[in-house]
């Protein structure tokens, strides 16, 4: 998993099963990962369902569009 939080590299290793990582951000969270199958990601309190194919490598990307 690598991390980006604010154009800043925060993360970048390959996690325990089970592990958490929490990042908080102002404008933009990036996330790397191989595969989405093993991960759960939330935003804000909501639960992220990635769609299409989740055994190849996706970035997700969630910005904060209020000031845009």
């Amino acid at each position: 998993l690598k991390v980006v939080v604010d154009d800043k590299v925060v993360l970048d290793r390959r996690l325990a099963g089970g592990e958490e990582v929490d990042v908080a951000g102002h404008d933009r969270v990036e996330l790397y990962m191989a595969a989405t199958q093993d991960a759960r990601v939330e935003y804000n309190g909501n639960l992220i369902v990635p769609q299409g194919r989740q055994d190849v490598p996706r970035r997700l990307v969630f910005i904060d569009d209020l000031d845009y």
